[in-house]
């Protein structure tokens, strides 16, 4: 195959997934600032050439970690819905405050092009307010036929995630990331009844968990 024929990542652009509009592009560098976008949130489009690809792999690092592969446009890096009138129903998230790299491969058949990677920084230029933080911990999607996305804060370092089948016996126990987002891929333990429990020196929390 000639290299013009090679599958790539033309650009990137940032989406109000609230409103599903696209908000501006996305370039090396860039600061993005929270208060602009008025608590919406947020996702990034790949634009891809050609414009239809087999799958388009992503991989994000930073406060959130993230990594999913689209197989259909829009390119969404938290992926998207169709609605019943054939609209998009962009899927977004809340970003957090830090330093993000995205990279992303356009996958063609067995042609695989190069990945592009950028690197932006997220900040809130309004004056946070005043609170204590207390443990919080979002498990979605739930129930799942793949990963769920952990999204927690306010747990101390010494802090250990473990998962238990609905019998009691231990399947995993590791330490929880110190990013404020991670996967974990439940799924591969088969469909069933799971248990999630988050133990610090706060205390327990426990999440159900189903597999379908």
């Amino acid at each position: 195959m000639a290299v013009a024929d090679t599958p790539r990542i033309e650009r990137f652009t940032l989406v109000d997934a609230t409103l599903d509009r696209t908000i501006r592009s996305l370039a090396d560098g860039d600061t993005l600032d929270l208060a602009t976008f008025q608590d919406r949130t947020l996702t990034i489009e790949a634009y891809t050439q050609p414009r239809r690809v087999s799958k388009v792999v992503f991989s994000l690092q930073g406060p959130i970690v993230y990594t999913n592969t689209e197989r259909s446009r829009p390119y969404a890096l938290f992926g998207s819905k169709t609605r019943n009138n054939g609209s998009c129903d962009y899927i977004g998230l809340r970003w957090n405050t830090g330093r993000y790299t995205l990279q992303a491969t356009a996958h063609d058949a067995a042609i695989v092009g190069d990945t592009q990677t950028i690197t932006f920084t997220v900040v809130d230029s309004r004056e946070p307010p005043t609170r204590v933080i207390t443990p919080q911990l979002r498990v979605y999607p739930v129930p799942t036929t793949g990963p769920v996305t952990l999204s927690y804060e306010g747990f101390s370092e010494e802090t250990t995630l473990m998962l238990v089948d609905h019998q009691g016996s231990l399947l995993l126990q590791r330490p929880l990331g110190r990013q404020s987002t991670e996967q974990l891929a439940v799924d591969t333990y088969g469909r069933g009844l799971y248990y999630l429990k988050i133990v610090s020196e706060q205390g327990v929390l426990l999440r159900k968990l189903v597999v379908e």
